[in-house]
Parts: C-alpha cells; structure tokens; sequence
C-alpha cells in the first residue's frame, strides 16, 4: 500500500463476520498497515449496541450470519442513524445480484470477495474512508454552522425583545409579555412611568452617565417589585411595569396610591454617581385590563394618564381621552387659523394714572372658529405652545399688531408716544433670529423701535436664560421696551432683574385683586412698588377693578393701570373710540 493509506490510520474500524477466520485475517492486514483502532465481532447481535455507544468511521460486514443478517443490520443502521450512518463494506463470498442491489440501496459502499486479495482490500478500504471522512467534515462543519445560526437567530430573537442596556423587555417584549397575560385572563394593573432629567444628563455629562443612571433605577425597580411584576422599557425615559392584581373596579384610589407612591418615591432619591448627586422626577400614569382592553390599548391608556406635574401619579378615566381628543381637535383647527383669518387682536387700553390718559395697549389674541366657537387664550395658547405653532402664530401677532399701528399713526388716531405691548412666549424668545425678525418688521411698517414693547413672562425666561438674554439685549439696545408680565407669580429673582435690560414691571392680577381686602397682599405690591423704584422701571397693575384697588395704587404711585376698571380688552373699531373719549 502506497503512503497515502497512513493518512487515515486513526479511522475507527469494526469487523462483523460470523467467521472468525476471516476476522482474524482482515484484522492482521489492517494491523500490519497501521490501523490501530480495530474492534472484532462474530455476533450480529452485538453491532448496534457498540454503534450506539460509539459509531465507527467503517464497518466490514459479512451478510449471512445467524441471528440476524446483514441487509437486517444495514435496516438498522440506514432507520437509527440516518444522518451519521458509518460507511460499509459488504463481505461476500458468492452474493447474488438482487442481494447486491439491495445491500447497495441500503447504504453499502462497496464489496470485497473472499477469499480476500490484500491491496484490493486496502485500496478499496482508503477510497472509502477518504471519501467518508470528507462527509463527515462536511457535515460537521454544516452542524456548526447550523448551531451558529441557532445561536444568532436566538440572539436576534432575544435582542427584539430585549432592551441591551439593562436586559429589561423593552417595547416589542412588554406588549408579548403583556399579550400573554391579558390572554390567560389575569387582571393586570400597568404603570406608565415617565423619568425627567435622563435626556439633559445625557446632553450635559455624556451617554455613559445616563446610562449608570439607567442601571441604577433598574436595581431600585427592582428592589421594590413584588412577586410576578415585570418591569421593562418602552423608551429611554419611560418605564413600565405589569403587575397582576385583582379587578380594577375593586381597587380605591388609596389602593392604588399605596401602589405606586413606593416606586415614585424610590426613583426621586438622589442617585451618586462618580463626583455626581442626581436627583431624578417622574410622573407616572396608571391603567388596568378589563372591558376588553387590548395590550397596546393598556399601554396607550397609562401613557395618557401621565400628568404634567412632576412627582405626581393619575389613574386613566375616559375624561382624559375626551381632554386629547379635544387637544388634537384644536391642534388640528389651529394649523388653519391663521390662513381662515380666523385669528382676531383685541387691545386691552393701559391708562395712565396722574392724567388719565392712554397711551399705550396690550395686544390679546383671540380666535373664533366656525364650529368650535370662539375658544379662550388659556385653551389655545397651551396648546400652541406644546406643539410649537406658537412660533408663526406669535409672528402673525407681531406683524398684525405693527401693521395696526402703522395704519393708527399714519391716520393719525393715536399720538407718537403710543406704545403698542405684544406678548412673546418662550419658544419665540430663544429663537436666534427673533430679534432680528422683530426689527426687521418694524423697519418694513416704518415704525420706531419705541413704538413696540415686548411683554415676557418670568417662566418664559428661566427655559433658556442664555438664549433668552441674548435676544432681549438686541432688541433694548435698539430702543424696544422689555415688560415683565405677571411679575410675582414665578421666580422673581433679584439676580435675573439685575442682568436683563428690564423697563416695565407688571404686577400680576393675583396680589392687586385681594389687596383692599389683605394687608399681606397690600404689603406685597407695596414692596414690588417701592423695589420697581429703586431699579427706575415703570409698573404696571394688572386687574384693577374698582376704586379701592385704585386708590391704594395711587398712593404708591402706581404709573399705569390695566383692568376692568378702565375698560376690557376691546376690538379694533372700539378701542380707537375708547381712545378719542379717554383722550379727548
């Protein structure tokens, strides 16, 4: 036998034959090529025990032997090992052609005829075992790659329902979760939690402490569930958790306080994280299953009931789904309101109060839909603000009040020291271009920067002070007159007044409609009277209603007066009347 037989000497090679004369001989062959695992047998019946243990890589079989034959034992072999069924040469001294046939439809490889011819036997012997172990690599190598794709189908699997950071059920895997549950019929009471301050530690210390931030919620959510909750994310800053519970109807609302109070509380205590004390709110929504309720539509319910107001709770009622429709109604008809010229300036008369004089007026928006009614600013304005329609709705103002203006000038209706104050919301005044939109407007109506006064609210500029700031100065150092509005009900800080270019104080109804009635109310105003002195701004009472108010405002020398008192906020043609009477 020529070298290449050396190369698979290790194959693992079993001789059946009833004959153990022509065992013996076929073993001594193999031994003296260098086969070294060579296992002998004479009785069928010991074959498939030994090839279950472990299968051979070749099996010499004779096919007549007592017991059991070897087209029996090929059955057995090609039935219990039909993917990894050893190669087989058939031992045959006058086999007839139908029992060749049927050897070889059964899976023999080959033949070898007695009496034996040694390099017949050792030729036919290394063609079978290269070919056979070739197959086996080959499969072997199709088994693993198969139980690779496994592995990575059932990691894609798991990573579809599974959040990577925290290991938690993230969307697709809360509402599987969920689905399962609903379908068993176990009543289910979900929290929608909404966590503030994620997104801004990202922005400012980096993703790696938002997401130690993240970890460390998941370990105190975990810590307080109770046995069968599960807590997963629905994004970055909302969290859910299912727990089963008995039916909703059966549940007061200090059951479900008792509830939730505990995770809300958990979450607010201020996380260490590095030289870092984080102190994160949340807000959190609640719905159960019942009447049907899909999973999606449990989800969709709690995430509605989320309040605004950090650090507080809400149950899901129907009411609040008539509250969004009606919001998306609105936020709907306001996108046309504007182009259906459905939008109206009223002018509330600001009155000087040693002469009894007006010279200046608030711009109020109002809008007056064909279906819906004429719908209150503290119904609209919200809304615009949220969906950020406040912005070319606040232009539609400043340009319909400029183009007011310019035309009452140029008629000469009122005098040149008019001064016409519009209302800027928070988005419009950290806008980069907002003063130069404000100055290029009055320049187009050919109006002095004097003639126009911007009215901010104090919560309006803690959401970007910076940007906020740098607005405000370009628009005084161009002669445009900057009010606080409803000065008292927000920070009113002595620091902010000191750095913005501040001239008008306005004093927010709230403390003048009480304070003939409330000596801390009185002493309040007075305060904000004699601090507005001090810093030389013009105040503004907003309110006034009837004489007492405005005599204690005389006697702090009080400069303008805004209020029923004088008159309401009135339309185009009214106030121009107002203002020739009052005037004249």
């Amino acid at each position: 036998m020529d070298s290449q037989s050396s190369l698979n000497t290790d194959a693992d090679i079993l001789i059946l034959d009833d004959n153990e004369v022509n065992v013996d001989l076929l073993a001594s062959m193999l031994e003296d090529e260098g086969f070294e695992q060579i296992e002998c047998m004479t009785d069928p019946r010991k074959l498939m025990p030994r090839v279950k243990q472990k299968c051979p890589d070749l099996i010499f079989l004779d096919i007549r032997m007592p017991h059991i034959t070897g087209l029996e034992l090929l059955q057995q072999l090609r039935d219990q090992l039909p993917d990894k069924q050893p190669a087989v040469i058939i031992l045959t001294a006058n086999t007839d052609q139908s029992t060749r046939y049927q050897a070889l439809e059964l899976g023999a490889r080959d033949f070898l005829t007695k009496p034996f011819d040694n390099k017949e036997v050792l030729r036919r012997l290394e063609n079978i075992l290269q070919e056979h172990i070739k197959l086996q690599q080959q499969m072997f190598r199709a088994d693993e790659l198969e139980t690779l794709v496994q592995q990575r189908t059932s990691e894609l699997r798991r990573m579809t329902v599974e959040d990577p950071l925290t290991g938690l059920p993230n969307r697709r895997g809360l509402l599987n979760l969920l689905h399962e549950r609903l379908q068993k019929g176990k009543p289910q009471l979900l929290y929608f939690f909404s966590v503030d301050g994620l997104e801004e530690m990202a922005r400012l210390h980096g993703l790696e402490v938002a997401e130690n931030l993240a970890l460390a919620l998941k370990n105190r959510a975990i810590a307080h569930r109770q046995p069968g909750d599960i807590l997963g994310l629905w994004s970055s800053t909302e969290w859910v958790l299912l727990r089963e519970t008995k039916q909703a109807a059966e549940l007061s609302c200090q059951q479900l306080a008792d509830h939730v109070t505990p995770l809300l509380d958990t979450i607010r205590e201020p996380i260490d994280y590095q030289e870092f004390r984080i102190r994160l709110n949340v807000r959190a929504g609640l719905s159960a299953s019942g009447a049907q309720r899909s999973a999606e539509n449990l989800i969709r319910l709690a995430a509605l009931a989320v309040p605004e107001k950090p650090n507080t709770w809400r149950d899901y009622t129907p009411e609040l789904e008539a509250q969004l429709q009606q919001k998306v109604t609105l936020q709907e008809a306001l996108n046309q309101a504007i182009e259906r010229q459905e939008l109206e300036l009223y002018f509330q008369p600001k009155i000087t109060l040693k002469n009894q004089q007006c010279h200046g007026a608030e711009a109020l928006l109002r809008w007056s839909h064909p279906d819906l009614g004429r719908i209150p600013p503290d119904v609209f304005i919200p809304v615009a603000e949220k969906t950020g329609q406040i912005i070319e709705i606040g232009q539609w103002v400043l340009d319909q009040s400029c183009q007011k203006l310019k035309q009452w000038r140029d008629q000469q209706l009122v005098a040149d020291n008019f001064v016409l104050a519009i209302n800027v919301a928070s988005q419009q005044l950290i806008q980069s271009d907002f003063a130069h939109k404000c100055l290029n407007t009055l320049q187009r109506y050919q109006l002095p920067p004097g003639s126009l006064e911007i009215e901010v609210t104090e919560s309006g500029l803690m959401t970007d002070m910076v940007a906020a700031l740098e607005q405000l100065c370009q628009l005084a150092a161009a002669g445009i007159s900057i009010a606080i509005d409803d000065f008292g009900t927000g920070y009113s800080s002595l620091a902010y007044l000191k750095e913005l270019p501040v001239s008008v104080l306005k004093i927010d109804r709230t403390f003048i409609k009480d304070m003939h009635e409330s000596d801390r109310d009185k002493k309040l105003v007075e305060t904000v009277m004699q601090m507005s002195e001090n810093f030389n701004f013009i105040t503004v009472a907003e309110g006034v209603e009837n004489e007492e108010q405005l005599d204690i405002l005389r006697g702090f020398n009080c400069e303008l007066i805004q209020g029923y008192y004088y008159s309401p906020p009135l339309a185009e043609k009214a106030l121009l009347q107002y203002l020739h009477a009052i005037n004249d």
